[in-house]
């Protein structure tokens, strides 16, 4: 990262208005923050041109501690806040970076008052407990200034880490581009996503609609699944909290 292209771009660099042509969403990334100042400042003004071209927009705060000081992030966030309408964040997120700190200590109500305080439209979270190497609990929770809404906590296993919360946040994005008013869907949708990216190794995420109407849907618990490596498919029976599986044909996952 520290050699990338991406540390010297700057916002003169772009043409919005060809940029922004025909699209319905932009996401950016708190990475990109930490990238250079002029990268930052390229992130920050990309969210103002997108937002007032009426275009959705999407953040992840995935803030890094090695890549920019505490101090600095403290700044740049709340600039990126004001012109965000999906946001991807803890709870530690909105009180150290934006300095956001309402009287109530309710979880809950943390997320739905910044909901409400900085405008956006969603608020999507996730907890993780690791019980192991390879195995941990994920629970995914999203939030709109009116209410919360919840997916079903899942234990499963691990093949691959790299690149989850990214699968999280991009499971989530598609959901709300076939349906913005269904942010509970969309939250299934990252959850899936999420999970079934753990199952395969490299760091993208390629599942598509239809995978996650076949695989991620039937991310259930007590499950019998039937593995055929030759295939790279897994069959899963049961009612309730494991992931199925999707690896690479040949490979042996577990």
């Amino acid at each position: 990262r520290g050699d990338s292209a991406a540390i010297a771009m700057s916002p003169s660099d772009f043409p919005w208005d060809e940029v922004f042509q025909d699209a319905a969403l932009f996401h950016g990334s708190g990475v990109t923050l930490a990238l250079s100042a002029s990268a930052a400042e390229t992130l920050i003004v990309a969210m103002g041109e997108a937002k007032a071209r009426g275009i959705k927009t999407s953040f992840d705060f995935n803030y890094r501690s090695h890549m920019l000081s505490l101090e600095l992030a403290k700044e740049i966030y709340p600039r990126i806040a004001e012109n965000v309408d999906i946001c991807f964040c803890s709870a530690w997120d909105l009180q150290t970076l934006l300095g956001f700190e309402p009287e109530e200590k309710d979880e809950d109500r943390l997320f739905q008052d910044a909901c409400r305080h900085f405008g956006w439209d969603y608020i999507f979270t996730k907890k993780r407990k690791i019980l192991s190497a390879r195995r941990q609990n994920i629970e995914a929770i999203g939030y709109t200034a009116e209410k919360k809404f919840a997916a079903p906590k899942h234990r499963f296993e691990i093949y691959g880490r790299i690149g989850a919360g990214d699968a999280f946040a991009a499971g989530a994005i598609a959901g709300l581009l076939l349906n913005y008013e269904d942010g509970k869907k969309a939250l299934d949708y990252g959850t899936a996503n999420c999970i079934l990216k753990q199952s395969i190794s490299g760091d993208q995420s390629k599942f598509t609609v239809e995978d996650h109407k076949h695989i991620g849907n039937r991310i259930i618990s007590n499950a019998t699944i039937d593995l055929d490596p030759d295939m790279g498919t897994a069959s899963v029976k049961g009612t309730a909290t494991y992931t199925a599986l999707l690896f690479i044909p040949g490979s042996t996952p577990y």
